[in-house]
């Protein structure tokens, strides 16, 4: 498992993507995550300029706003590396905990690297604490499996995303049951067919074939033709 220290943006997407069937949901302008006392929330807001990572307090100091610039800057600073994204999925597929003591909030991405940012200071974790990653490492996989049965086919995929890299293999069963999902984006290339991309299905078979699975006859991308 990869820790870094500070969260992703995304870069715009290339192509016109049009979510389909009747319980897919487009998401939010801004994910949320909060604190056990709830005096603390940190959002992602994809929709500021550079995209930007905000921290909120019911008391003061006044919020933070932290864009991709300096987060970016933070983190080779202090790490020696950079998070590069593109498209959504960095911000789609996102899981967010905050610790107990609120001290620190972990970002898993959707390739399954975690980001450390104290949010105290504000900036990235200059050493991610151990006692407080291995809490939050218990309740992604927690989580995750739980996503697996989500109302929500972003958070379906998302569960299988995570599952899959973090090798949960009691998770399998449900993993299968998404191998039918009718959830989708309609997908309209500047080259070539349009095509419906059933994502949900997709990131079960991706996680499957990762834990060793054999998975055939599964349609992931259908051709149609424009009316």
């Amino acid at each position: 498992m990869r820790v870094f220290a500070a969260p992703v943006v995304a870069a715009l997407a290339l192509l016109l993507l049009v979510e389909g069937s009747s319980r897919a949901t487009t998401p939010h302008s801004s994910r949320r995550f909060h604190g056990t006392s709830g005096k603390v929330e940190v959002r992602l807001n994809p929709t500021a300029r550079e995209g930007a990572l905000e921290i909120f307090r019911a008391a003061p100091p006044e919020p933070i706003k932290l864009g991709l610039k300096e987060l970016s800057a933070d983190l080779e600073r202090r790490w020696g590396r950079r998070l590069t994204t593109a498209g959504t999925h960095w911000y789609r597929n996102a899981m967010g905990f905050i610790s107990q003591d609120e001290r620190y909030f972990f970002l898993r991405s959707d390739s399954g690297e975690i980001v450390v940012l104290d949010l105290g200071r504000g900036r990235v974790a200059v050493t991610p604490p151990k006692e407080p990653l291995a809490e939050a490492t218990r309740w992604f996989r927690t989580r995750a499996v739980e996503l697996l049965a989500s109302k929500e086919p972003v958070e379906r995929e998302t569960g299988a995303l995570a599952v899959g890299q973090m090798n949960i293999r009691e998770a399998i069963p449900a993993l299968r049951t998404l191998l039918q999902d009718d959830s989708y984006v309609s997908v309209y290339p500047s080259e070539g067919k349009p095509h419906r991309e059933y994502y949900v299905r997709q990131a079960a078979k991706a996680a499957l074939e990762a834990m060793g699975e054999q998975v055939t006859g599964v349609e992931t991308q259908v051709e149609f033709e424009e009316r």
